[in-house]
């Protein structure tokens, strides 16, 4: 009697290759959130510009992320820039128009999208506990990220990522 083990190990090795590298290819993402305002906005990441995505799932992540728009101010033309709030860990027991009231407030001028669930930022592979600026070239390909809070160092290679990106 024969092992088929080998036979097996080599047909895993060979599929599982296939799937990784059809799970890298990537596909035009269209997604939908609201802003402070309630007006939807659609995120559409993979259908011919660049993005750059600012999430953060930080309990300040409004302060955050109005600190990286500042620090992002100048970026080249044709770059889709996208600003989202991971409120997913939010307590349940926390009104939702106590939350936009308050950034409507503090926050007026930077719009942000807010991610009640973390999909999106979880879709766009956000951090669980980090601020970070994704950079997503035309196809959609994630190019590179910045993690942490807003830098003049950070604003730099994400403005380097994007110059690649063309």
């Amino acid at each position: 009697m024969t092992s088929r083990a080998p036979a097996l190990r080599a047909a895993f090795a060979f599929f599982g290759a296939a799937v990784l590298a059809a799970a890298a290819i990537p596909v035009p993402v269209v997604m939908a959130l609201e802003d402070q305002y309630g007006r939807p906005t659609e995120l559409r990441v993979g259908v011919g510009r660049a993005v750059v995505a600012v999430v953060s799932p930080v309990r300040a992540a409004a302060e955050e992320i109005s600190a990286w728009d500042e620090a992002l101010a100048g970026l080249p033309g044709g770059v889709d820039v996208y600003r989202i709030a991971d409120l997913k860990a939010l307590p349940f027991f926390v009104p939702r128009g106590a939350v936009t009231k308050d950034l409507r407030e503090k926050h007026g001028k930077t719009l942000l999208l807010l991610d009640w669930k973390g999909e999106v930022s979880a879709a766009l592979g956000g951090p669980k506990r980090i601020t970070a600026v994704l950079v997503f070239g035309p196809d959609g390909m994630e190019l590179g990220r910045v993690e942490g809070a807003a830098s003049l160092s950070g604003a730099l290679k994400v403005k380097d990522l994007l110059a690649r990106a063309r």
